[in-house]
């Protein structure tokens, strides 16, 4: 029943009216091909736009809905963007630069927090930061400190999505993102449980607990997505509807976020661990229908979740309740993209002693320039006093509203290749995980289908993947995978 005063109708149509403006704004953006200001800015900017309306003429009840809130976009926004970017990984590129991803995710966030809080420690020595009522223990410090250490991933994906760079260059900074929030949040986390009173008592209780956040978290995205795959894998019946199948595998993957926060650890980390394992097991036992289903939903939730977010950022920004000094503001500003070019220039030169996909002086500029403060600092940062979460929004408009446009001419101007062709997959080759883990997660598993599942998706083979529709029959009805197997390095027919 609809209410008396029709207030509730109201709402609902204004909220309908200012995604579909953000969508229009969004896809205007992304289709005329002009590169130099990502949809995340325009939406923002829509945002503020929206928010300033509200305050000037007393609009608010256009905007209720989209009032950013901490917990709020936690514990439900960011589930869907975090699922969609585990499960659509592109794992070949991912775990092709591990090595840089986990240094700077790990050793890079916890180097740039120790150098963040001394560039704060010596900006608050000096005056800067209000009022003394208002100043920082040395734990608030840290966790400040922590809280713009945050490379946001929703904030990359917008960037990125659209430009379609050098595809090692991309997936370090995605994959960075993805796991730099998992370890923040870790972080976070730890600092908030901390009870010591000395210097010494806060390394060893903090990096304690957070080695249990971050591990605790990835077991439990494992563990919920292993249980998800027997469930899908003895389960056939869901098969019969791929709406029960995509349902049920996003109720399994909320399991996992939700046990992770209800544990006081980082829904982040087990979040994108239990969409990498969707994607490589989980996936295969749905139905074609349900499996093809998977991804465009998951990207239009995840879509809907990301403009709500930017929306509501673009509105915080133009809240009441802010208390900016731009001096400080724009101090913090400098101090956090100066540690990131430190540590983006010290940390990479030695992951490319250890790498085959090295990166080039103008490859680490765009990393350490496409570090970008987004959702997740502005989710920590309101835990803040008005000062202190300012600072934060600063630092937010300023990477995407200021950075963003300048990303695509950067790009030219270094000479980063865009819209670079996809590596080809690497040769199939018999492991623990095709020996023995596929065979028991994944319903139906063969060697055989997973070859031809590998020539499907490589480029280089795509001679031998048309000529699967030619393939000669055996004498009991089979298809005969002799030739197609042999034209593919490491494999020999079953």
């Amino acid at each position: 029943m609809a209410s008396s005063d029709g207030s509730t109708s109201v709402s609902l149509m204004c909220i309908s009216g200012i995604i579909l403006a953000a969508y229009l704004l969004w896809q205007s953006v992304a289709h005329t091909g002009f590169k130099y200001m990502p949809p995340a800015a325009t939406t923002i900017l829509w945002g503020a736009l929206l928010g300033w309306l509200s305050r000037t003429h007393d609009l608010h009840y256009l905007t209720d809905f989209f009032q950013f809130d901490s917990a709020h976009f936690f514990d439900i926004l960011l589930p869907f963007i975090v699922v969609e970017a585990g499960y659509t990984l592109k794992k070949r590129y991912f775990f092709a630069n591990i090595g840089k991803i986990l240094t700077m995710a790990i050793v890079g966030t916890v180097l740039s927090i120790i150098l963040t809080s001394l560039g704060m420690i010596y900006l608050l020595d000096s005056g800067a930061g209000g009022d003394e009522e208002e100043g920082l223990t040395l734990v608030g410090v840290i966790r400040l400190a922590t809280a713009v250490s945050a490379v946001d991933p929703v904030t990359a994906i917008a960037a990125f999505g659209s430009l379609s760079a050098d595809q090692d260059l991309t997936f370090t900074v995605l994959g960075e993102s993805i796991l730099n929030d998992a370890v923040v949040a870790a972080i976070f986390h730890a600092l908030d449980s901390y009870t010591g009173d000395s210097a010494g008592d806060l390394v060893k209780q903090v990096g304690t607990q957070f080695v249990i956040v971050l591990l605790g978290s990835v077991l439990v995205g494992v563990g919920v997505a292993v249980l998800a795959s027997f469930y899908f894998k003895y389960l056939r019946i869901l098969s019969s509807s791929r709406i029960a199948e995509v349902v049920s595998l996003l109720c399994w993957y909320m399991l996992a976020y939700s046990a992770c926060n209800a544990l006081h650890w980082s829904g982040i980390a087990g979040g994108v661990t239990a969409g990498l394992v969707f994607s490589h097991y989980t996936k295969y036992n749905l139905s074609p229908a349900g499996a093809s289903l998977s991804v465009p939903l998951f990207e239009t939730i995840s879509g809907v979740a990301t403009i709500i977010v930017f929306i509501s950022l673009g509105l915080a920004a133009m809240g009441p309740t802010h208390a900016f000094d731009m001096a400080f503001d724009f101090s913090l500003v400098g101090i956090v993209i100066a540690v990131r070019f430190v540590v983006v220039f010290l940390l990479f030169p030695i992951c490319n002693l250890f790498s085959k996909h090295k990166m080039g002086v103008g490859a680490l500029v765009m990393v350490a320039y496409a570090g970008m403060a987004g959702a997740v600092t502005a989710g920590l940062v309101v835990l803040f006093p008005a000062r202190y979460m300012s600072a934060g929004f600063v630092l937010v408009l300023v990477s995407v509203v200021v950075k963003g446009p300048f990303l695509y001419p950067l790009l030219r101007l270094i000479g980063i290749p865009i819209g670079q062709a996809s590596r080809p997959l690497s040769p199939f080759k018999d492991n623990f995980d095709t020996l023995h883990l596929k065979p028991l997660l994944v319903y139906g598993y063969s060697r055989e289908k997973e070859v031809v599942r590998r020539l499907r998706e490589d480029p280089r083979h795509s001679r031998q993947s048309s000529a699967m529709s030619t393939m000669s029959m055996g004498d009991d009805g089979s298809r005969d995978m002799s030739g197609i197997l042999a034209g593919v390095p490491h494999v020999t027919s079953v």
